[in-house]
């Protein structure tokens, strides 16, 4: 019985480390973070003389009035048009280890348009493209 419930274990885990990763879900708590913690982020950064410059810049560095783009919140800047800037915002609740027997996805995934035109900056919700990243700054 142990050797049978630990060859199934063995057998698990490989099968993680060589099988693919379990694709992004769109998902409430990346939706709560890019409607209101990355929101509130981008819309201290966009007072500057050059608001979306400014935005961008800070997103693409990674780090956004004090938000750093780390686990278990992240983006990746997805296109900007003028003052109006796509952005996908992830949360990763899962383990990526092989030992995690969890499965489907690990990461969250919203995508929002930051209408810096506005004021206050309005988030608006759009469908993710489909070339958009599985997770932040990929």
């Amino acid at each position: 019985m142990i050797l049978s419930l630990a060859a199934l274990v063995a057998v698990i885990a490989i099968g993680r480390l060589v099988g693919e990763p379990p694709p992004v879900l769109e998902d409430e708590q990346a939706a709560g973070f890019a409607d209101h913690g990355l929101l509130t982020a981008i819309s201290s950064v966009a007072v500057a003389p050059d608001g979306a410059d400014a935005v961008t810049e800070a997103l693409t560095r990674g780090v956004t009035a004090g938000r750093q783009n780390e686990s278990p919140y992240g983006w990746s800047v997805l296109s900007r048009e003028g003052d109006v800037i796509s952005v996908a915002a992830y949360y990763h609740w899962g383990d990526a280890s092989p030992l995690n027997f969890r499965t489907g996805p690990e990461r969250g995934r919203a995508c929002r348009l930051y209408d810096l035109r506005t004021s206050p900056v309005v988030a608006h919700a759009m469908a993710c493209p489909g070339d958009s990243p599985d997770r932040p700054g990929s």
